[in-house]
């Protein structure tokens, strides 16, 4: 950090700021299962406070040691500190391809997991769980499908007409990116963790198949599943945040 304040250009010295902030946002890749098991106890996920403190910790070393190179880089590339526009920079006004395509990878990633849960079978979990459980899984549809598209379609950014009282207003960007954002950046940096190890264990043949019965197939179908979830989100939320950003009141672009 002192370094990026200090220092002139350098690209080795932004790409190892940019390697910690990986580093420390992989670490904290389990606070979102913390997440879940604090807002929703009933789901049978255990936390460790100082676990989770410690997550917490290493999530925002991640953001700020993100923001700081991020500056850096906009300070050499004569970019906006605020918004890193350029005087070339194009704004977007509709979703690109690209977009779609990250959309369609997160509702299929989602569709892949539910396939594999239903060949496996959901048993008494789901009743057993009660209120928390149902909640659980009612979020994960709206996550896996209303959330992606509402990215990419414009009624993620405007109100449909059939709605009452807010039809045609704008939606607060805030309320489809920062949900959007999130999951993306958790999922992919958990699930990212998950398949490597998955790797290593079928590799070396010590994956034990654990408590849940399930057998080793299934996590090769889910893990890979939630990974692409995760990257389409994220993706997709790029693209949202670059449609929806308003102008910059610093350089007016």
């Amino acid at each position: 950090m002192v370094a990026l304040e200090r220092s002139g250009w350098s690209l080795a010295l932004a790409l190892a700021a940019w390697a910690v902030a990986i580093a420390l946002a992989v670490a904290s890749g389990v606070v979102l299962l913390d997440v879940v098991g604090l807002l929703l106890p009933g789901v049978g996920v255990k936390v460790s406070l100082a676990a989770f403190a410690s997550r917490v910790a290493c999530l925002s070393g991640a953001a700020l040691v993100g923001t700081n190179v991020l500056s850096y880089q906009r300070h050499w590339h004569d970019a906006c500190l605020v918004c890193g526009s350029t005087p070339g920079t194009v704004r977007l006004t509709r979703p690109p391809r690209w977009a779609w395509v990250a959309v369609w990878a997160a509702v299929a990633g989602c569709v892949v997991r539910l396939l594999a849960q239903l060949a496996v079978g959901f048993g008494s979990e789901l009743l057993e769980g009660g209120a928390p459980a149902l909640m659980f899984e009612v979020g994960f549809l709206l996550a896996g499908t209303v959330l992606p598209l509402a990215l990419v379609c414009r009624w993620g950014r405007v109100f449909p007409g059939w709605l009452p009282v807010l039809a045609g207003r704008r939606v607060a960007r805030w309320w489809v990116l920062a949900p959007a954002a999130s999951l993306g950046v958790g999922m992919t940096a958990y699930f990212g963790i998950s398949i490597v190890k998955l790797a290593g264990q079928t590799l070396t043949g010590t994956w034990d198949q654990g408590f849940d019965g399930y057998p080793l197939w299934f996590f090769w179908l889910a893990v890979p599943a939630y990974l692409t979830w995760g990257l389409g989100l994220g993706v997709a939320a790029f693209a949202y945040q670059r449609i929806t950003r308003p102008v910059c009141n610093v350089c007016g672009r």
